[in-house]
């Protein structure tokens, strides 16, 4: 899903002979992957043969007073009766979780780029 290496450990080229060892032994047509703009400029995934297909929106994310990010797919209106303390079904997700002392962040969006096989095997 994401790629790492050991701490303090460097394989030049690794990206590289690891997603052409993908391409060369699994069946696929195309590749969607995505790269945090807070942390990213995508440039690995150019490297080894990505193109950018578009720039997301930034997204948004809870914080409640314990001061940890919470994803919001775990605050989607239909959860929040179960949830919070307090859930008045006429109000939007944001007017709910405002109540319930929860504001939100925002992330710098992604770059979306996409790997498409020319010819496949």
């Amino acid at each position: 899903i994401r790629f790492c290496n050991k701490l303090n450990t460097q394989v030049i080229g690794g990206a590289s002979k690891l997603f052409n060892y993908f391409r060369n032994n699994f069946d696929f047509n195309e590749i969607t992957t995505y790269a945090d703009r807070r942390y990213s400029n995508g440039e690995f995934y150019k490297k080894i043969g990505f193109e950018l297909d578009h720039i997301s929106l930034p997204n948004y994310f809870y914080m409640g007073n314990d001061i940890v990010r919470l994803n919001r797919i775990n605050f989607q209106k239909h959860k929040l009766p179960k949830i919070l303390d307090y859930f008045d079904p006429e109000l939007t997700e944001w007017k709910n979780m405002q109540k319930n002392n929860y504001d939100r962040i925002w992330d710098c969006g992604n770059y979306v780029y996409k790997y498409k096989r020319e010819n496949k095997k």
